[in-house]
């Protein structure tokens, strides 16, 4: 007796099941596929105003033109003589020769010609 070649696949296609339960077919999944694609877009466009935002510069307002920051205070030749740089709001670099070392690093000032004047960072 000889065995037909195609009677093992037919054996197999026959042990298999016919019939997927539905929520294995892919026809049965597509919905939930196409809703859980719709509601990420959703939350995309939810949010999208809500991306961080580089920082931006803070405008400096020139009040006074003539005052700045002082940067360094060093002795000068003369031990009696401070000199004293003053960083402008403009960006420059002004310095000035002071008989005292009454300015330290950091004082906001007012520069009136070789005169240094004490102000407030509030003025």
């Amino acid at each position: 007796m000889e065995t037909d070649p195609i009677t093992p696949a037919l054996a197999l296609r026959k042990a298999a099941p016919e019939h997927l339960p539905a929520r294995d077919t892919f026809s049965a999944q597509t919905p939930l596929v196409v809703i859980g694609l719709a509601a990420i877009g959703m939350i995309f466009l939810i949010n999208s105003h809500a991306r961080p935002t580089p920082p931006r510069e803070k405008a400096v307002v020139i009040v006074c033109a003539a005052c700045g920051t002082v940067v360094a205070v060093r002795p000068a030749t003369n031990p009696a003589i401070y000199r004293v740089e003053v960083q402008m709001l403009d960006g420059s670099l002004r310095t000035t020769l002071q008989e005292t070392a009454a300015f330290s690093v950091g004082d906001i000032v007012q520069v009136n010609g070789n005169m240094l004047t004490l102000r407030s960072a509030a003025s």
